[in-house]
């Protein structure tokens, strides 16, 4: 039984040794940064030739541009507009409504609109 097993390890030990000197070699260059020109080119490739995404109707983007704030004739743009906004937006009866604002100064009457939009949106 024991003679059978030898034979095996003896038959198997230069694999084994090859596998593991290879993965030893592997490991030591992927941490020395060696292979990061490689390892972006590949992600790179991969990422410019997948299969495009189906876009889900169920999600809408609603941008505010730079010709609707011509339009407006105002900016920064008053939290009134942003609250008559979400008011359309709510009739649509959305179950989520997510609001990325940057708004460097805010408007005077800030404070009284604030509560409207605020009621708009911190509903659950």
């Amino acid at each position: 039984m024991f003679t059978g097993l030898k034979r095996i390890n003896k038959k198997w030990l230069g694999a084994i040794i090859t596998i593991l000197l290879t993965s030893l070699l592997v490991i030591i260059l992927r941490l020395s940064g060696v292979l990061q020109l490689l390892e972006w080119k590949a992600i790179d490739f991969f990422f410019l030739h997948r299969l495009p995404e189906s876009s889900d109707a169920r999600i809408v983007l609603v941008n505010i541009s730079e010709s609707d704030i011509n339009s407006l004739k105002e900016y920064p743009l008053s939290d009134e507009v942003f609250a008559n906004l979400l008011e359309k937006i709510k009739q649509q009866k959305p179950r989520v409504i997510g609001l990325d604002i940057f708004e460097i100064f805010p408007s005077l009457q800030s404070t009284r609109n604030q509560k409207k939009i605020n009621k708009l949106t911190l509903t659950y």
